[in-house]
């Protein structure tokens, strides 16, 4: 973790080759009744240092947070940055790390609100900065090129039946790494009729975001969850987060080598 390291120890590792580093993106927004708004930001935070120990050649830059948030504003508490105010930060963030010498930047972002600007961002950086040799790689840490092959152990982490908001995983990855942040006796489990299809089955897919994201989420949940945030289980948060970090590890180290 960089921000916990000191100057000389960064250079120290940039001279030893180590020149991967994870930008991890959270938000600071509502999980319901039980969660803290810092929820989003502990899963990227945990999520990139384990990433980081399975590549064993990369740092991590501090959380970026808040994020975009826009549609969880109706509950208090949340931040919102404007999309434009969040692109300026993650591109001084990568241009800044740049600067001092790493090559290969991985964005991620544990808040989907913050995937269109990191989608664009990432796509900036990297044409600006190839003749550099700078690779930038931007990941979803929930799409199922991930854990797809481990969906038996696993479930589906951000999906149905496990909840999209404050749901199993969410709840269970915040009960394994920070606990006391957790108050289960107030957790909900909430699921909006209007995120069923025409079929009578529930669907997290491009539609139900769209309107989560153009109505806000209190236009689906009163409590502020979308899913069961009574399953939540600290051995099942860290068995999904270990999963997740192992595979999307060997990706990267894959796509690195390969350049």
């Amino acid at each position: 973790m960089m921000e916990e390291m000191s100057w000389w120890q960064v250079s120290e590792a940039l001279r030893n080759g180590v020149d991967t580093v994870i930008v991890p993106m959270g938000s600071v927004e509502q999980h319901g009744h039980h969660l803290p708004l810092l929820t989003d930001t502990i899963h990227a935070h945990y999520l990139s240092e384990r990433i980081a120990q399975e590549m064993g050649n990369a740092l991590v830059a501090p959380v970026i947070r808040p994020g975009y948030s826009e549609h969880h504003m109706d509950f208090p508490g949340s931040i919102s940055l404007r999309n434009e105010t969040l692109a300026n930060v993650l591109l001084d963030y990568c241009n800044s790390l740049i600067h001092h010498g790493f090559k290969n930047i991985v964005m991620l972002t544990c808040h989907g609100g913050n995937t269109p600007v990191l989608n664009a961002v990432a796509s900036e950086v990297a044409m600006a900065r190839a003749k550099e040799g700078v690779n930038v790689f931007p990941v979803d840490p929930y799409s199922e090129a991930y854990y797809g092959k481990d969906r038996d152990k696993i479930g589906q982490p951000v999906g149905w039946p496990d909840g999209i908001h404050g749901g199993k995983y969410e709840t269970s990855s915040v009960l394994a790494y920070r606990p006391e942040l957790v108050d289960m006796s107030k957790a909900d489990t909430e699921w909006p009729e209007s995120y069923k299809t025409h079929d009578g089955k529930f669907a997290f897919n491009e539609e139900t975001m769209m309107l989560a994201l153009t109505k806000g989420m209190k236009h689906f949940t009163e409590s502020g969850v979308i899913g069961d945030g009574k399953a939540g289980d600290p051995e099942y948060g860290r068995r999904v987060t270990e999963i997740l970090a192992k595979n999307i590890a060997q990706w990267l180290c894959r796509l690195i080598t390969s350049r």
